[in-house]
């Protein structure tokens, strides 16, 4: 069957799980919510009714069993209750599944993968009255059909075999839902039913329609059916595949060189060329909006990343015990799509450490006067080119002695040295650190605080962790906007270009002579900035090339240095010359490149130049 069917079939999954997964967790707090159960009725049923489409029968047969359970729920016949949330969740989890695995290997799930919540299903529906005989049987079933609206309408029936399981009619109608139903990817959705049946007359068999028996309500012509006006014309969507979306990147950036490289051509110079700044000042103002829109393009709401977590929030709070309310702020800030998929991890991790180790539970809660429901907030804000996300919570906070203990007791810290409170808090990213004692499934084997600051460094990003004892923590990340471009400050020092990250940069200065102290003990130069000591670092000493002589004391006076900033301090950077800042075009370092130190990639330059693009983390860290 064609790969592009599946495909749909797959998102169309992904969304309606989606939305499925989300009803559920609403309803777990609020069952009376006759909205969300209708949104998780029309789930499986979309579900069901694609699945069909594919002949999928083994997931239609699970969707339509679900389908059922949540039926006699919606008509007041059985209650939400414990028991139902759990087996409604191992369904969506199975369905996830069975469904990517159709998307890849183009059949339907395997009978064991279905079997075991087939039959708790049917054991559901018979204590509560109900019965499950399978899809279509015995009801008025529509089945809803997706066209795709900017090609030739096509309705493909199934063979006569699979259309027996539908109430038989003489004709079939399809009606459209009108532009207010269109979704993603500038679909229509038509639902494909039976029609009405005369009384007491015996139903003819099914026999596939015909052209004549399809009526399609118009929205124009006298004694037609029209569609409901829509006050304002809803916005039109396209899926279009993201390898697309990046090769127009990368075009939009090839675009701004070769712009660059013309404007700034050798063969131009000293020619009396009236207008001609003008026009190519035009030119690069379009094509800079062409970049930006372009960018724009890949930016989706991190509500992405943020709705699922819903979900582990519940499934944390089931394992310890404890009662856990979730609050998302910030929802509609837009990042990069790429920046989304991989900050799922960090916050998977930070969730389950804040419920694991920071939340009390409900008694102690109580005891402490607080409710007995503790609260994780996940907040999500632009600042300047980056995006910041906080995990913050209200539970008990960071025992500082607590994990310096721990450290002593480990060989990670000497047991007679004074720590600064930054300093003890730093401990708990360290690799393999963790204050259990215990090996659980949610913690204990000390990886969850380091996997999140290796994962938001490789994004060009930092970590912060504030604390405030019998009060919460708060867990910053503050991740770059995009991966893809980056405003960056262009220096030279000896003949090599670098490009800092602007957003990193802490201050540019040329040196006094009273702001130089020098250490002989162990011969480190440092720069006093801002009532801060700050440590210098020679660029061409750091990727080991011959030292410049002299280096040190009042022989730095007169130097250009710019000083720049990482989570765990700052460094000030001699240069040469300060060539401005400007938005580059970052590339990924392949082979045995991805090795150099320190390194974000490589900047490409509107003049065609290449400067390394360096990672200030690593840099400040080394």
């Amino acid at each position: 069957m064609d790969a592009d069917i599946f495909y749909t079939y797959t998102m169309d999954a992904q969304e309606a799980l989606r939305e499925i997964e989300e009803s559920l967790l609403t309803l777990e707090s609020d069952s009376n919510n006759p909205t969300e159960v209708d949104r998780l009725y029309r789930g499986l049923h979309t579900l069901k009714g694609n699945s069909a489409l594919l002949q999928l029968v083994r997931i239609e047969a699970l969707a339509h069993a679900a389908e059922d359970v949540v039926g006699l729920m919606r008509e007041g016949k059985a209650g939400f209750d414990g028991p139902a949330f759990t087996l409604l969740f191992e369904v969506v989890d199975c369905l996830r599944h069975v469904t990517e695995q159709a998307s890849r290997e183009r059949r339907d799930a395997e009978e064991h993968q279905v079997d075991d919540l087939m039959a708790s299903l049917k054991a559901w529906l018979q204590a509560h009255g109900g019965d499950c005989d399978g899809p279509n049987q015995g009801g008025s079933e529509s089945l809803e059909v997706v066209l795709w609206s900017n090609a030739p309408a096509k309705l493909s029936v199934p063979p006569p075999q699979k259309l027996e399981l539908a109430p038989p009619s003489t004709n079939l109608v399809i009606e459209s839902q009108g532009a207010g139903a269109k979704g993603r990817g500038g679909m229509e959705r038509l639902t494909l039913m039976p029609a009405p049946m005369p009384q007491n007359q015996p139903r003819p068999s099914l026999k596939p329609p015909t052209p004549n028996a399809l009526v399609i309500p118009s929205k124009a012509g006298k004694g037609k059916s029209k569609a409901p006006k829509v006050a304002a014309e809803p916005k039109q969507y396209l899926r279009i595949d993201a390898q697309k979306v990046s090769a127009i990147m990368d075009l939009a950036g090839e675009l701004t060189l070769a712009c660059g490289s013309v404007m700034h051509h050798s063969d131009l110079e000293g020619l009396p060329l009236e207008g001609f700044r003008g026009a190519a000042s035009k030119l690069e103002g379009l094509i800079r909006e062409l970049q930006n829109e372009a960018s724009a393009m890949r930016l989706v709401p991190i509500a992405e990343v943020f709705r699922p977590m819903r979900r582990v929030v519940r499934d944390a709070a089931q394992k310890t015990g404890k009662q856990v309310n979730l609050s998302l702020v910030g929802e509609e800030t837009e990042i990069d799509k790429v920046m989304v998929e991989r900050l799922q991890d960090p916050l998977v991790h930070s969730i389950r450490n804040a419920i694991d180790h920071g939340l009390e539970s409900p008694q102690q809660r109580l005891e402490a006067g607080k409710p007995a429901a503790g609260t994780i907030i996940l907040e999500a804000s632009h600042q300047g080119g980056e995006v910041s996300v906080k995990v913050r919570d209200d539970g008990r906070g960071l025992d500082l002695d607590a994990i310096l203990r721990r450290a002593i007791q480990r060989g990670l810290v000497r047991s007679d040295r004074e720590l600064t409170e930054s300093e003890i808090t730093e401990l708990l990213f360290l690799p393999g650190f963790s204050t259990r004692t215990m090996v659980t499934n949610m913690s204990g084997r000390g990886v969850g605080m380091d996997i999140i600051r290796t994962e938001i460094e490789k994004l060009r990003g930092r970590v912060t962790l504030h604390s405030a004892l019998g009060r919460g923590c708060c867990l910053q990340f503050t991740v770059p906007l995009t991966l893809a471009f980056l405003e960056a400050m262009i220096v030279r020092e000896r003949e090599r270009l670098f490009a800092l990250p602007i957003e990193r940069v802490y201050d540019v200065l040329q040196v006094q002579p009273d702001q130089v102290t020098h250490s002989s003990a162990n011969q480190e130069t440092r720069l006093r900035v801002r009532e801060k000591l700050v440590p210098v670092m020679w660029l061409h000493e750091f990727f080991g090339e011959p030292a410049r002589e002299p280096r040190s004391g009042p022989d730095l006076a007169g130097q250009l240095v710019v000083v720049v900033q990482g989570s765990s301090g700052v460094a000030a950077l001699p240069v040469d010359e300060l060539l401005g800042t400007q938005p580059v075009i970052l590339k990924p370092l392949h082979w045995a490149l991805s090795n150099v130190r320190a390194a974000a990639g490589c900047g490409m330059l509107p003049t065609g130049d290449v400067a390394l693009a360096l990672d200030c983390e690593r840099l400040v860290a080394s």
